[in-house]
C-alpha cells in the first residue's frame, strides 16, 4: 500500500477554495511595500494566495482580502503590475521548460522536421507554433495536428521561441510525451487561466 504525500494545504484569499500550496499562486510583500508575485514560493515573509485566475486576483484587490491577509494596511497593490508580473514569471518558466526539453532530446523543430514528425504522431505531446508563422507553414501545421488529434499552442514568437531552443528563429516545435512535457502543459495551461491567451 503506497504512503499518501501530505501536501501543505492553503486557502485562496478571494474564494475561499482550499488547495495544495502548490497549485495556488503565492504573494508577499517587498520591503519597499508592494505586494509581489512569489510564484517560485521561496521568498521570505508571511505569504497570501490565490487561485490561478483572473477573476480571484481581481476579487482579492478590490475587496483588500490581500491587506486583510498581511495584517498591513499599508500594502500597495496595482492590479495591473500583479498580472504582469504574473505573466513574466509564468512565460520565463515555459521557455525554461522548452530549453531543458531541448536539452532532454524532447524536441523536434523547425517546420520540415515538425512535419515529418506528424506523420507518426503517437509519441507528439504537443506542438507549439509561433505568432508570426508564414500563413503557408501555418496552414500546414494546423491541418496535421488536427487530423493527428495534437494540441497546437499557438504561442510567443519565431525569435523568442528560438531564444528558448538555443537556436535561431524557429516557427514550430514538436514536443515528445514525457513527464517533462505534461509539466510544461500544466504551466500553459496556468498561462490560459490567467491571461486568456494561448
Amino acid at each position: 500500500m503506497s504512503k499518501q504525500i501530505h501536501r501543505p494545504q492553503r486557502s485562496c484569499v478571494a474564494c475561499r477554495r482550499s488547495a495544495d500550496q502548490d497549485e495556488l499562486i503565492r504573494y508577499v510583500v517587498a520591503p519597499d511595500g508592494r505586494l509581489v508575485v512569489d510564484y517560485q514560493h521561496k521568498l521570505p515573509g508571511r505569504g497570501a494566495y490565490t487561485c490561478f485566475n483572473r477573476e480571484c486576483i481581481t476579487r482579492a484587490v478590490q475587496r483588500r482580502a490581500f491587506v486583510r491577509s498581511m495584517k498591513n494596511a499599508q500594502i500597495d497593490v496595482d492590479i495591473e503590475s500583479l498580472i504582469g508580473e504574473l505573466r513574466q514569471q509564468v512565460e520565463i518558466r515555459i521557455l525554461n521548460l522548452i530549453g531543458m526539453a531541448r536539452k532532454a532530446g524532447l524536441v523536434a523543430s523547425g517546420s520540415q522536421m515538425v512535419l515529418a514528425t506528424l506523420k507518426k504522431p503517437a509519441e507528439i505531446a504537443m506542438v507549439l507554433l509561433s505568432s508570426d508563422v508564414t500563413q503557408n507553414v501555418g496552414s500546414k501545421v494546423r491541418q496535421q495536428t488536427a487530423r493527428a488529434c495534437i494540441p497546437l499552442i499557438e504561442c510567443f514568437d519565431k525569435a523568442t521561441l528560438g531564444r528558448a531552443l538555443g537556436l535561431s528563429e524557429r516557427s514550430v516545435m514538436a514536443v515528445t510525451k514525457s513527464p517533462l512535457a505534461q509539466t510544461l502543459n500544466h504551466e500553459l495551461q496556468r498561462y490560459r487561466d490567467v491571461m486568456g491567451e494561448f
